[in-house]
């Protein structure tokens, strides 16, 4: 892979002596998930707003904004998030496109179904609309170039990347820690995402590399406890 550091699996065993090293993230929001967008400490009690016009519903506790509108929710959602040590994958669909995201995540085990989410202004959400397929890359902790490359907009993301073109046109990426690809299911518009669902019909596990995870704004490397 182009511009990577050398491949570290072979110290995942060595337990390090302090916390994981940590990187600040260099992405923007561009195709994000809201754990990867904007960053900063904020507010986390904010007055009830409802401006003219809003939906107003029903709320099962008295803690909750009962006003479906309110901005500071989104600050609330996003600061909270934070503290969501999230794994970091890169999804591609026919194009080519692609992008870095954090909400990957599986759905149901039988059948095999997997989700993840797409900003509707993020330039990858046009391709991802009408992609039938997807592929979902695990970055592992020196995936990080990997991961800034597919967070970084105005760019050829796929320019100096290794890659091959998989089942319908799907780019693969070379020298990931596992990869998987998916048939495209349901797609639907929830707020100001794009919620995606497919169903696994291929992958592999190239190798056991510490997984590469986003927390507080930072890229981080997990490894086991013991």
């Amino acid at each position: 892979m182009s511009g990577r550091p050398p491949d570290h699996a072979s110290r995942a065993s060595t337990a390090p002596t302090g916390p994981p090293p940590r990187r600040r993230a260099s992405v923007t929001a561009d195709d994000s998930h809201p754990l990867l967008s904007r960053t900063g400490p904020v507010s986390r009690r904010r007055p009830p707003y409802c401006p003219k016009g809003s939906r107003v519903t029903a709320s099962a506790s008295p803690r909750l904004t009962p006003c479906a509108a309110d901005p500071g929710a989104a600050e609330i959602l996003r600061s909270t998030l934070r503290r969501h040590a999230a794994g970091v994958t890169v999804i591609t669909v026919p194009g080519p496109a692609g992008f870095t995201a954090t909400s990957f995540t599986s759905v149901s085990l039988r059948p095999a179904l997997v989700s993840f989410c797409v900003g509707l202004t993020a330039s990858a959400a046009p391709a991802v609309r009408t992609a039938d397929r997807f592929a979902v890359h695990l970055l592992g902790a020196r995936d990080t170039t990997l991961a800034d490359r597919f967070a970084t907009s105005g760019i050829d993301r796929f320019a100096g990347v290794a890659w091959r073109a998989g089942a319908a046109g799907v780019p693969l990426l070379d020298g990931v820690s596992a990869w998987l690809t998916a048939r495209v299911t349901s797609r639907q518009t929830l707020g100001d995402h794009l919620f995606v669902v497919g169903q696994v019909d291929d992958g592999t596990v190239v190798d056991e590399a510490a997984p590469l995870v986003h927390h507080a704004g930072s890229f981080a490397s997990a490894l086991p406890l013991a």
